[in-house]
């Protein structure tokens, strides 16, 4: 059986219901409703199948709390009572404890809030807030265990501690040791590495045991997973490439449990990252995928994100070598596997379809690796929905730029579509920089289509999915390469002979807001443009956003004091006297990725250079990822805006 979340939104409250599904592994029965809600997330089921752990907010509660409910239905029972809440659960091997994670106030907290109430925040770290998050206080979040006692609430127990946030639990499978991810190192204040660490679980009353660190402090880490055998522990990150710094690819890497030997990267010779990391708007929230073993040791299923899709390997522990298991024109997401290692389940999406749950068998021959096969869809969650209305699928192109690399582009046209006749164009451009977009599905995209446009978007360099030298090829020139990449496909379609080039768009969110407020500064082809929560001052941007001094430092090559010609020449705010494009800015005022001022400085230049086709949209209480995650009715009146701004300027040639 899978469980699974199936999130819907309520109108009436302008927010979103989260409820836990069963769906049977062969499919033969349709999917159910598990839990009544709001906002249940995060099954895990138990070691022998009988209960799922899951995160709920009831009873009022404002944070997650761990709850159980049985197999077969019934009562759900609350197992963690967290002043903080929890995050993370996973069953211990033998189902008697399950650790998480939550956050911990220092112990000397409460003694200073009672001194003395304020409302100013003291602020001493460079990394002090996070989109999404915003500005951190004194907690730390910490790994715990708590007891499984039938429908007891259990009493958690904190194991680690410190001035460090801890995360992503993992347990060994003798039960005595919990792997997890921290930045401990002196210097963490100051750059992107963690590390895996190890610490034993022990017992209740046991003195706190110190962590073991098992990596090398060389790059980012994330989600450890123990061998069934105990003698390896894998993860996913990089080593900081001195070449290649943080645009290093992530791989699947592994360590001896006891730290006895450098970690070695098993698909350093794919040259494709780890991870499915294709663009949607129809989807927010997936957490990096914990690397998963097969039974026997011998080897880990991975997902990489490959030229626009997002095929399953099987990557082989002695030697590296990679079956294929799972690919087409797809993206995959939350793979999982069935304890015995015979059977998977996966969402899946496309161009037409936002994701659903599918499951296969892992078919092995004598002495062979395993291959999936008899693949079945286990759910149809938006049928209703899509037997109203019409989907346009992509169509996957390259195209040259004009120094020969090649690129790839995928095109959706509109209903009843006519390569005799001309049609407007929006072109997309999408954020990171180094992101990628290609085979998931893209409402925003199909809204346009809808309305008549020919959608066209692109993979220009700096995006992942088409190895390291590819994704590195942004470095020192934003504005540079990837305005001739992305140029060069407008003029690719353009020849086709169905683009009216009298009636085109362009439009792209964060790094694509970026790189549209560029374009119509260096050209007057595009007869409007929206620039979602974008940037325009790359020297100011250094300070304002979350992350501007750490991805300042590569992608310009250096802080702005030291290179302040470069980062004027690269920022679009500089041309702001050559735009005649029709603009419309559209910010989240709680965006501390790319602030509201990065909106406002480009606005305000634009008004005083008296351009009178301009706009600026400030939504309220909104972070950086709004377009996936924010309130429903924002993200509607985004959209309602962004065909609106688009009609008003490209319905017509006049």
């Amino acid at each position: 059986t899978v469980a699974f979340v199936r999130t819907t939104i309520d109108r009436d409250a302008d927010a979103y219901r989260s409820r836990i599904w069963l769906a049977p592994a062969d499919g033969a029965t349709p999917p159910r409703a598990f839990t009544a809600g709001p906002n249940d997330t995060a099954p895990r089921w138990s070691p022998d199948g009988q209960t799922l752990a899951f995160l709920a907010k009831r009873n009022g509660a404002a944070k997650a709390q761990v709850w159980l409910i049985g197999a077969r239905g019934g009562e759900a029972w609350p197992l963690t009572a967290l002043d903080e809440g929890a995050t993370d659960p996973q069953w211990s091997p033998d189902g008697t404890r399950i650790a998480c994670t939550s956050q911990v106030r220092p112990a000397s907290a409460d003694k200073h809030d009672s001194e003395r109430k304020s409302d100013v925040r003291v602020i001493d770290r460079l990394k002090h807030k996070q989109d999404g998050e915003g500005v951190f206080d004194d907690r730390r979040r910490h790994l715990f265990v708590v007891p499984v006692r039938g429908q007891e609430r259990g009493e958690a127990r904190q194991l680690t501690f410190g001035d460090y946030n801890d995360s992503a639990p993992a347990w060994s499978p003798d039960g005595r040791t919990l792997a997890f991810i921290s930045a401990r190192h002196d210097d963490r204040d100051y750059d992107n590495k963690s590390d895996v660490w190890t610490v034993p679980v022990g017992e209740a009353g046991d003195e706190p045991a110190e962590p073991c660190r098992v990596t090398r402090t060389t790059g980012p880490c994330a989600m450890p997973a123990f061998s069934p055998d105990g003698q390896w522990l894998a993860y996913t990150g990089h080593d900081n490439d001195p070449r290649y710094g943080p645009t290093t690819l992530t791989g699947l890497w592994l360590a001896p449990a006891d730290g006895s030997a450098p970690p070695r990267n098993l698909t350093a010779a794919l040259d494709r990252p780890v991870g499915s990391g294709i663009g949607t708007d129809a989807r927010y929230g997936v957490p990096p995928a914990r690397p998963l073993w097969m039974p026997d040791s011998a080897a880990l299923l991975c997902l990489v994100s490959d030229a626009g899709a997002a095929p399953l390997l099987r990557i082989a522990v002695a030697d590296g070598a990679k079956t294929l298991l799972l690919a087409g024109a797809r993206q995959l997401t939350n793979v999982t596997r069935s304890a015995d290692g015979r059977r998977l389940a996966f969402a899946a999406s496309s161009g037409t379809l936002p994701a659903d749950i599918f499951a296969c068998e892992l078919a092995a021959s004598a002495g062979q690796p395993a291959l999936a096969s008899d693949e079945r869809r286990l759910t149809e969650s938006n049928a209703a929905l899509f037997a109203e209305v019409t989907l346009r699928a992509p169509e996957k192109h390259t195209y040259a730029a004009p120094d020969g690399q090649q690129l790839d582009a995928w095109v959706i046209t509109p209903a009843g579509f006519d390569p005799a006749r001309k049609y407007p164009l929006i072109l997309e451009i999408h954020g990171g920089p180094h992101a990628l977009y290609g085979e998931s599905f893209y409402l925003e995209f199909q809204l346009l289509a809808a309305r008549g446009y020919v959608v066209l978007y692109t993979n220009p360099r700096g995006s992942e999915g088409y190895g390291q030298e590819f994704v590195a090829a942004l470095r020192n020139d934003w504005g540079g390469v990837d305005y001739r990449d992305v140029m060069a496909g407008v003029d690719w379609l353009a020849g086709q002979g169905f683009v009216d080039e009298t009636r085109m768009g362009v439009t792209g969110g964060s790094y694509g807001g970026y790189l549209t407020n560029w374009i119509i500064g260096q050209t007057d082809r595009f007869r409007a443009a929206v620039s979602g929560r974008s940037t325009s001052d790359r020297y100011s941007h250094y300070g304002h956003s979350d992350h501007g001094s750490f991805t300042g430092d590569w992608e310009f090559g250096g802080p702005p004091w030291e290179r302040a010609d470069h980062y004027r020449a690269r920022s679009p705010l500089t041309y702001a006297p050559n735009v005649t494009t029709p603009l419309l800015l559209e910010h989240q005022e709680n965006d501390l990725r790319c602030p509201l001022p990065q909106g406002e400085e480009f606005f305000t230049a634009l008004k005083k250079l008296r351009r009178t086709d301009v706009q600026l949209l400030r939504f309220p209480g909104e972070s950086h990822e709004m377009s996936r995650a924010g309130k429903p009715r924002h993200r509607v009146e985004r959209l309602t805006r962004i065909l609106d701004w688009f009609d008003r300027y490209l319905t017509s040639a006049e």
